[in-house]
C-alpha cells in the first residue's frame, strides 16, 4: 500500500513503523486502522456540514466503512504478495542468468585459449612445409634426386602431422557436441 507525496512513492507496508510493530501484518488489523481513520474523517465531515451526528449514521457508517476497508485491504495485500512472489522469481532468474553469463565467459576464455593453441600447433608444420616448398624451387635442390626425395618425405610427414592435428580437433569437437557441451 503506497501513496504519492510530492512525487515520491511512499510505502506504508515497507516503512520502519510497520516493520517494527508488526501490528499491521494482516488485512483485519489494517482494516481496523483504516476504518477508524475513515470513520473519524467521515464523522468529522458530517459534523462540519450538518452540526449533528445521528445514531443511524453511526450504525450505517461503521459496518460499511469496515467492510469496504477490509475488502480493499485484503485485495491490496493479496496483490502485494503476488508482487513479492514475482519479484522473488525475477531475482532467481536474474541470478541464473548471471551464472550462465559467467559460465559462458569462462567457456569463451577457454575457447580463445584453445584457438591460440591450435593456431600455434598448425603454424609450425605449415612453416616446415612452406620452407621445404621454397627449397623445391631452388635449382641446386632440383638437380639432386636424393635431396628431392628427402624434401618430399619431410613434406609428407609434416602434412600427415597437420592432418592428424586437424582430425584430433574434429574428434574433440564431435565429442563435445555429442556430450552436450557447446
Amino acid at each position: 500500500m503506497f501513496f504519492l507525496y510530492n512525487g515520491i512513492k511512499v510505502s506504508f507496508m515497507k516503512s520502519k513503523f510497520f516493520q517494527k510493530t508488526k501490528a499491521f501484518n494482516n488485512p483485519f488489523k489494517i482494516a481496523i486502522m483504516i476504518t477508524l481513520i475513515a470513520l473519524i474523517i467521515s464523522l468529522a465531515l458530517e459534523w462540519l456540514f450538518t452540526q449533528t451526528i445521528t445514531t443511524t449514521t453511526m450504525l450505517i457508517t461503521i459496518p460499511v466503512a469496515f467492510l469496504l476497508t477490509y475488502i480493499l485491504t485484503g485485495i491490496m495485500l493479496r496483490y502485494q504478495r503476488l508482487l513479492d512472489e514475482k519479484n522473488a522469481l525475477l531475482h532467481k532468474m536474474t541470478y541464473d542468468l548471471q551464472c550462465a553469463n559467467e559460465t559462458m565467459a569462462a567457456q569463451n576464455t577457454d575457447l580463445d585459449s584453445f584457438a591460440q593453441t591450435v593456431a600455434h600447433e598448425l603454424k609450425n608444420p605449415l612453416a616446415v612445409i612452406l620452407g621445404y616448398s621454397y627449397l623445391l624451387g631452388k635449382k641446386e635442390y632440383q638437380e639432386n634426386p636424393t635431396t628431392l626425395e628427402e624434401i618430399g618425405e619431410r613434406i609428407t610427414e609434416t602434412s600427415l602431422k597437420m592432418n592428424s592435428i586437424i582430425e584430433e580437433i574434429l574428434l574433440l569437437a564431435s565429442l563435445r557436441q555429442n556430450c552436450g557441451f557447446r
